[in-house]
């Protein structure tokens, strides 16, 4: 099995927010090596900036912690894909077309190219790519 996946699902490996233990159990799997994820690059970097704002400064994580959580997509081996510009305007295209934040337009768009569901903590996410995108929504949101 493969998903692509979207920050709301990386946040919850460290932050107890609804539908972490389904986050987590995602992850064990893909520690295991039974599940590929797979995220756009850019990622990474709102990764970052989400743990900054609900771990760090929440006091969830120390600073240590946080950049641990922060390197924690590369060391673990996530499959970061690269950003083209045509990428970019695809992604902007569907943002654009399902009234979506960029972020999550870029993880729907990788999904549509790969052909692989997108699994999300964000249900408003999910009914915007309704008929469009496979998405399955963590556990109790």
């Amino acid at each position: 099995m493969s998903y692509v996946v979207d920050t709301s699902v990386f946040l919850r490996w460290w932050v107890e927010q609804v539908g972490w233990q389904h986050a987590q159990r995602v992850r064990d799997q893909f520690l295991a090596g039974d599940v590929a994820l797979i995220t756009p690059e850019f990622t990474r970097i709102e990764h970052a900036e989400v743990l900054r704002k609900k771990a760090l400064l929440d006091g969830i994580l120390n600073e240590t912690e946080y950049l641990h959580a922060v390197a924690s997509l590369d060391v673990l081996g996530v499959d970061l894909v690269p950003l083209a510009r045509d990428d970019l305007v695809r992604a902007a295209a569907l943002g654009a077309r399902r009234n979506l934040r960029m972020f999550d337009a870029l993880g729907a768009s990788l999904a549509l190219e790969r052909g692989l569901p997108l699994l999300t903590g964000d249900a408003r996410c999910a009914r915007a790519l309704a008929g469009m995108v496979e998405v399955e929504v963590l556990e109790g949101i």
